[in-house]
């Protein structure tokens, strides 16, 4: 019986180590694609107002989705120009406004570790969003609707690291189920004051108005 017990005890102390060794180059191997992104993002990082002026270009053309979609594939913001925005809260995720016009809204949302936002639609119009820093985990739906009620069809979900850009995105649902904090950069094409929440487990929407928790680096009251 004894030596049964060393056995195992042997057996589980390999297993750990292996599990160990493997988490280190997981992490190692994300550590290095994070360096390699900032690298090539460095060569194309942008001031925050040659960042808007280029999305009012975008906004003059309704947004043509691929030129809009590669241009924020391809360039960065410099980070201390947007850490002013970068407001947390304990109890909840924040959508911190950047810029606002008629025809789009910019925003820096800020994900606390177990932080979400409920399933979602926004309106028709196009949305992107951006992982600016951490991990975000993306489920994008497809709406099923009857005469008298709705479904969702799950079309993917993504685990979106630095750099990772969702959109235009329709209904989704983003959450950080990480153990770090993480912060998301929004484009919304035509702002919209409200939007409809997907109730999964009743079968129902509810309309919800929108608000900021920041506007311009300042809290709102």
């Amino acid at each position: 019986m004894m030596g049964g017990t060393s056995a195992t005890s042997s057996e589980a102390s390999l297993w750990i180590v292996i599990w160990l060794e493997t988490e280190l180059k997981v992490r190692e191997r994300l550590s290095c694609a994070h360096l390699l992104y900032l690298n090539i993002m460095s060569e194309n990082e942008l001031t925050l107002d040659k960042f808007i002026e280029t999305l009012n270009q975008f906004a003059a053309r309704a947004f043509p989705v691929r030129e809009v979609h590669s241009f924020l594939l391809e360039t960065t913001l410099r980070q201390h120009e947007i850490e002013p925005y970068l407001l947390f809260d304990s109890e909840q995720y924040t959508r911190n406004l950047i810029h606002k016009s008629e025809e789009f809204e910019l925003l820096a949302i800020c994900w606390q570790p177990g932080q979400d936002a409920p399933t979602h639609g926004h309106e028709g119009e196009k949305c992107w969003s951006r992982v600016e820093k951490g991990r975000l985990r993306f489920t994008n739906y497809k709406e099923i609707s009857s005469a008298d009620s709705f479904d969702l069809e799950v079309l993917a979900t993504i685990v979106g690291n630095l750099g990772h850009l969702d959109g235009p995105a329709d209904i989704h649902k983003v959450e950080n189920p990480f153990e770090e904090s993480a912060v998301s950069l929004h484009i919304y094409s035509h702002p919209f004051p409200a939007c409809d929440i997907y109730d999964l487990e009743n079968h129902r929407k509810i309309r919800k108005t929108l608000g900021y928790f920041s506007k311009y680096g300042k809290l709102c009251e």
